[in-house]
Order: C-alpha cells, then structure tokens, then sequence
C-alpha cells in the first residue's frame, strides 16, 4: 500500500509492475511500494479494466490527467522504470 499522498496539481510518473506474486509501485523512478500477493496475477481474469476508476462501486475515482500509458509483455526492473521516467516527454501545463 501506498502511504504517501500525490500533491494536486503536479506531474508524477507511475510505474506499476507484477512479476508472479509481487507487485511494485514507482513514483519518479523511485520504488514507493511494494507487496505481495497470495494469488499470482495471472489467476485473476477480468472482464472491465479502467484506470483512475475501481470495478468495485464503493472505491473512489481518480481525477487525474493521463499521458503516455504503456503496457509491456515483460517485468520491467528499477533501471527501467528509471530510464523510461528520464526519458518520457516532458508533460506540458
């Protein structure tokens, strides 16, 4: 769980991993969570995805700006997550 709050109005770069029962929170390249699951997310099938919205009615939504999202068909390691944050385009205001 993450336990810092994101200040309203700034640009952050999130990187979420899953490699088997692990997951991996990233905020700025910086590693800000990570847990483990007692079932691998390859046993959980879902039907509807969002972002910034839950599938559960009583969870929050986000209200929150999104640019660049990626998916990709490997775990990405820190360096990375790192390389793609230094990388990605600068968000404009």
């Amino acid at each position: 769980k993450y336990s810092n709050e994101l200040t309203v109005g700034t640009w952050y770069h999130i990187g979420f991993t899953v490699n088997g029962n692990t997951t991996v929170l990233y905020v700025n390249g910086v590693l800000s969570a990570q847990s483990a699951s007692v079932f691998p997310m390859n046993r959980v099938h879902r039907w509807i995805n969002y972002f910034g919205k839950s599938a559960w009615s009583a969870d929050g939504s986000a209200d929150a700006d999104y640019d660049e999202i990626k998916f990709f068909d490997k775990t990405l390691n820190q360096q990375q997550i790192i390389y793609d944050y230094l990388t990605s385009s600068i968000p404009y205001t």
